[in-house]
């Protein structure tokens, strides 16, 4: 989950910063990647409860991988706002 997590906010930083008026550093990507993380593993923590209940989706390994990656790219577009606004 984080190893796809932390390739979708690389590859979006690339996309995000090719035309040459941002450039984002290490720094820059690893909170964006910290947060879609912290949300990975907060719905696996949710789902392994669900399961405990009796409950669980169908495609339970995607629910993570997606918020994770949701959350993570949400806050990148913030920071590559935030530094092109610089």
């Amino acid at each position: 989950m984080g190893y796809l997590i932390a390739l979708a906010v690389a590859a979006s930083a690339y996309l995000a910063c090719r035309d040459g008026r941002a450039r984002l550093e290490r720094q820059d990507r690893s909170g964006p990647w910290v947060l879609g993380f912290l949300v990975g593993m907060a719905a696996v923590l949710v789902l392994i409860v669900c399961a405990a209940f009796g409950s669980r989706p169908a495609f339970w390994p995607l629910v993570p991988v997606g918020a994770g990656t949701v959350a993570a790219l949400a806050r990148l577009r913030v920071v590559v706002r935030q530094i092109r606004s610089r």
